[in-house]
């Protein structure tokens, strides 16, 4: 959970291990590494929009 921190961008490295990615009120977080990065991925709270566009669509497992 990275909500409400400054952080400013996440590794481009380690993210597949995420399964669940919360990051609400990251007002700083405006741009999110690949989808491709999230290979585990099976949740995502985020705060813009456009985050969650990137996520659509993705294949399930």
């Amino acid at each position: 959970d990275i909500s409400s921190t400054k952080l400013q961008a996440l590794p481009s490295y380690g993210l597949e291990s995420i399964q669940t990615l919360i990051a609400t009120s990251s007002y700083y977080l405006k741009k999110l590494p690949s989808r491709e990065k999230f290979t585990n991925l099976l949740d995502a709270t985020l705060t813009y929009p456009s985050h969650c566009c990137a996520f659509r669509n993705l294949p399930t497992k």
